[in-house]
């Protein structure tokens, strides 16, 4: 008499004649009424169940939500019409092989969060600044300049208590009339202008010593009116574009 056998979710699978062991259907050794030894293939079924049929080459004839243990690179995989790792992230201190697009590792020897693309290379998750408890935050909406067709730039905000106080960002642009009068509430004005760099919208204070570390400068630096910079020879201030001027103290009594 044959065994008739089916999945699991009630689907037929095969037929085992009787003496017969099928090793052709499934990754296990399916087996028949009245076969000598089988108690050989039983308990080899059971070790390959325990240890998730583990090697560095996938089992054979795998079924829908099978498990196999990627001995190769110490993944736990799962077949769903092709073998796909069990995700998770990898915590190490140097670079794994053989993750798949998408995976994700955290170098626990630079604590970042980095993770593969479509073309095999690792990619660091680093757009977002990591202090967010100090403040610093991508804003809500893209920050934009102030044209007829708003351009986004990448900023990030320098915020306390939910007001705006500072940005940091790579380019210079005048903020949008909207976006200034909401994001940067505290600088009173529906014009805010960022520079390349970072900008405080307020006052700066200095309990010590203020030092700018500039090349020399020359009369035509490159400059916008209103910079102040410093080097061996003293302060300068930016007159005008390109124009600078040397700031020249006078000691009186008193200081």
């Amino acid at each position: 008499m044959a065994y008739v056998v089916y999945t699991s979710s009630g689907t037929f699978l095969t037929s085992i004649p009787s003496g017969i062991v099928n090793s052709n259907t499934t990754s296990l050794s399916l087996i028949g009424k009245d076969v000598v030894g089988y108690g050989q293939y039983y308990n080899q079924n059971l070790v390959s169940m325990l240890s998730n049929f583990s090697n560095v080459t996938a089992p054979s004839n795998p079924l829908q939500g099978q498990l196999w243990y990627d001995s190769r690179y110490n993944k736990l995989k799962v077949y769903n019409n092709s073998w796909q790792s069990v995700r998770a992230s990898l915590i190490s201190p140097t670079q794994p092989v053989g993750q798949d697009q998408g995976e994700l590792w955290y170098d626990s020897a630079n604590k970042v969060m980095n993770f593969i693309d479509s073309l095999g290379q690792y990619n660091s998750i680093n757009s977002f600044p990591r202090n967010s408890v100090g403040g610093w935050q991508y804003p809500s909406t893209p920050i934009t300049d102030n044209t007829p067709s708003p351009i986004p730039y990448k900023v990030t905000l320098l915020q306390n208590y939910g007001q705006t106080i500072g940005a940091l960002t790579t380019s210079s642009f005048t903020v949008s009339t909207q976006q200034s009068t909401s994001t940067f509430a505290s600088a009173n004005t529906t014009s805010v202008k960022l520079v390349a760099g970072l900008t405080i919208i307020g006052n700066i204070q200095a309990t010590s010593g203020l030092l700018v570390n500039k090349q020399p400068i020359t009369p035509t630096s490159p400059g916008t009116p209103g910079q102040v910079a410093y080097d061996l020879n003293g302060f300068y201030v930016c007159t005008g574009t390109n124009l600078w001027s040397k700031i020249a103290f006078t000691q009186t009594s008193g200081f």
